[in-house]
């Protein structure tokens, strides 16, 4: 074999990339290698009602409780600690359904644990997550006709949001929270020492009250457990 022919040779047989590979290349090549869903990230843990501190972050987790007599929400009727109506109309500008009314029932309820005692949650406009909203658009069944004309009827209109008709240009949703429901909150934990209504937890043995409120510039991350 001439000399030529052995140079070709050793040009195939050598590595495409020769040398150590660069810092970018080590970034471009794990991208290519990490998995397409990597899931959800970790959550933080549970803290225990009698461990929470005022001004810490926390994830507390029991079942949820109205702030006095339950909500029966308009739709479905159902017994809830917390709810959102939600209505949207049809623009024809637009040509889709904006959104007309969000309105919170109940932004203030409660999560007791299994010793009896309880936490405070502000909602401040907070989502739900995990559960599906009832919905309806168009013409409704004669049970829930009954339990609408019933919320309405208790409740004051201007307060608490309205009713607009039920036809194709409205979308009803309502976000429930119902009462018993295990429920975890996590938000920035306030405890006023000595207030009314409070629960007794661990923090020097002295009655507090424990409330959980939005962190600084976030909402509350409300989910269900269950």
């Amino acid at each position: 074999m001439g000399n030529i022919w052995k140079r070709i040779v050793a040009q195939l047989h050598k590595p495409l990339f020769a040398g150590p590979p660069s810092p970018r290349s080590k970034r471009i090549f794990a991208r290519l290698h990490r998995p397409l869903f990597a899931g959800p990230p970790p959550r933080m843990p549970a803290t225990p009602f009698g461990e929470i501190r005022d001004g810490a972050i926390v994830r507390v987790v029991g079942r949820a409780l109205a702030d006095g007599e339950p909500w029966r929400t308009p739709l479905g009727g159902l017994e809830a600690a917390s709810v959102t109506w939600r209505v949207s109309e049809y623009s024809d500008e637009s040509g889709r359904f904006d959104l007309l009314e969000d309105v919170d029932f109940g932004d203030v309820f409660w999560l007791e644990d299994d010793a009896g005692q309880r936490v405070r949650v502000e909602r401040q406009g907070a989502s739900v997550i995990g559960r599906r909203p009832l919905t309806l658009n168009g013409k409704p069944t004669a049970e829930m006709l009954a339990h609408v004309e019933a919320f309405f009827e208790s409740r004051s209109m201007e307060a608490h949001g309205h009713f607009y008709g039920f036809d194709l240009a409205h979308i009803y949703r309502e976000f429930v929270v119902p009462v018993g429901a295990l429920v975890s909150v996590t938000g920035a934990a306030q405890l006023t020492p000595g207030a009314e209504g409070i629960t007794t937890d661990g923090y020097r043995g002295a009655p507090h009250r424990v409330t959980l409120v939005p962190p600084s510039s976030k909402s509350l991350r409300i989910e269900f457990e269950e």
